[in-house]
């Protein structure tokens, strides 16, 4: 095989999976952003960033990334006129008919790629009969390797192949501009506490950038993916964190005046209470979807109001 040849499919395959490497880094950047902002401090969120609806989202479309990558790289088909006969004839001048477009070039990580292609595509474990894929997943490597980290490495590979065949080629350049931050901005707004005001974008964008020089580093030092992991205890008391801070918040929650009515029940009318409480719900779905405490608020008083016990309600408790 000329080398002509070689240094033409590298180009291809470069030139065809650096959209793939660039998704899959810039989704796992956005995660660890909004990790790294629950973990140092949970207090801002009512809910955890990965019960929004967008980052299920973004990670299914990483996963599928990766797929895409395995196939274009690993992948083979037939040649159109073998595709016609219905296998590969005897007679078939095709160089690459049958055979992966990487078929003849080193590349770094691809058993490690494939095994998570595997993984991916067949979410039932009992499915992966392989004895390499089915060790991948006793060592929880499926859940604990940081993915971006190999996709990044087989990426310089593909560069430093078509480098070694003489041809120009560098890095995909992994920029973080106001589109990701805008993704980034999205899932924070859904799941910050009403009262706390927005992060500036600026700042997001920062906090990626800052991330990505130093992930970058890490990633070079571990090319497969296989950082190293916090031990049962630290997660453990990190859990225990972010627990307590997580009740403190909801306790603080009860008696911000931005956030709900306060309620005085001191007739032990169940029913006027009950019309508070839902109207209290309201100011919370007001709050969550137009970013306004004060007009959720008006909103929740204007329903509230409408019972006729809501003076009496509202007083103060008598004092024995």
């Amino acid at each position: 095989m000329s080398g002509r040849d070689i240094k033409g499919r590298l180009e291809t395959i470069r030139i065809c999976t650096d959209g793939s490497v660039a998704t899959v880094i810039v989704q796992w950047l956005i995660d660890a952003v909004a990790g790294h902002l629950l973990q140092v401090a949970p207090a801002m969120f009512w809910r955890p960033y990965y019960n929004t609806p967008l980052v299920p989202m973004l990670r299914a479309h990483a996963d599928r990334e990766i797929i895409r990558f395995h196939a274009f790289v690993c992948g083979s088909a037939l040649c159109k006129t073998c595709r016609a006969a219905g296998k590969k004839r005897s007679t078939c001048t095709n160089d690459l008919c049958d055979k992966a477009m990487s078929d003849g070039i080193t590349l770094r990580g691809l058993d490690d790629l494939k095994n998570h292609r595997d993984v991916l595509g067949h979410p039932l474990t009992h499915q992966l009969e392989r004895p390499k894929v089915r060790k991948f997943v006793d060592d929880r490597r499926d859940r604990e390797d940081v993915r971006p980290a190999l996709m990044w490495d087989i990426h310089r590979s593909i560069v430093d192949a078509q480098t070694a065949a003489g041809a120009k080629a560098k890095v995909v350049d992994v920029t973080i501009g106001p589109y990701q931050t805008d993704v980034l901005d999205s899932i924070l707004r859904l799941c910050l506490q009403p009262h706390h005001p927005p992060i500036e974008r600026d700042v997001l964008t920062e906090l990626m950038t800052a991330l990505w020089n130093k992930a970058r580093v890490e990633f070079e030092r571990h090319p497969d993916g296989r950082f190293p992991r916090k031990t049962d205890a630290e997660l453990g008391a990190l859990y225990e964190k972010m627990k307590k801070a997580w009740y403190d918040s909801r306790a603080r929650q009860e008696t911000d005046a931005t956030y709900s009515v306060r309620l005085r029940d001191a007739a032990g009318q169940q029913s006027e209470r009950a019309a508070l409480l839902r109207a209290r719900d309201r100011v919370r779905l007001g709050v969550a979807l137009d970013h306004s405490a004060e007009v959720g608020l008006a909103r929740g008083i204007e329903v509230a109001q409408r019972s006729p016990n809501w003076s009496r309600l509202i007083a103060p408790a008598p004092e024995h």
